[in-house]
């Protein structure tokens, strides 16, 4: 049995990379041949990832049966690393790679970037720091014309006074 997300917004399409495609046409194709095997029982959700019969996965069979021998395969047995890693890691990857907050929120989910935001934090002197630097390219690329600016701003403003003196 399925449910609604608890907002409307939650279930956002994700955009996957091409270069998914050739795996993810293959997944279908072996999941199609397996439904045509089994027939009638099994059960037909438009699901990308389902247990042997169609259904959805549940998390302790995912993350017993796959998710911990991906962990050991990769040297992370033990390092406390769980599934629900993986999502404030794709946020941490998005928002460390200047990736506009509003889409990372929309990704999570989450109802607001201000949450994205408190949730992240960790990530924004880094973040800060990058501004900063851009801040700095900029005056300095700039810098000769805001120098004129000024001389501009400054013979305006003697040349105000001495008209009304």
């Amino acid at each position: 049995m399925f449910c609604q997300p608890k907002r409307a917004n939650y279930a956002t399409p994700f955009l996957y990379q091409n270069r998914f495609n050739p795996n993810l046409r293959e997944h279908k194709r072996q999941q199609l041949e397996h439904h045509l095997k089994l027939g009638e029982a099994y059960e037909k959700h438009d699901l990308v990832f389902t247990s042997e019969v169609g259904k959805p996965l549940h998390y302790r069979n995912l993350t017993q049966r796959h998710f911990e021998k991906i962990l050991e395969r990769a040297g992370m047995k033990g390092t406390g690393f769980v599934l629900y890693s993986l999502r404030h890691s794709c946020a941490t990857l998005l928002l460390s790679a200047g990736e506009n907050p509003k889409i990372v929120a929309e990704r999570l989910g989450h109802t607001s970037v201000k949450m994205t935001l408190d949730t992240y934090s960790h990530v924004l002197p880094d973040m800060q720091q990058a501004a900063t630097d851009k801040l700095e390219k900029c005056f300095t690329a700039n810098s000769a014309r805001f120098e004129q600016l000024a001389l501009n701003r400054h013979s305006l403003k003697s040349a105000t006074q001495i008209r009304v003196a």
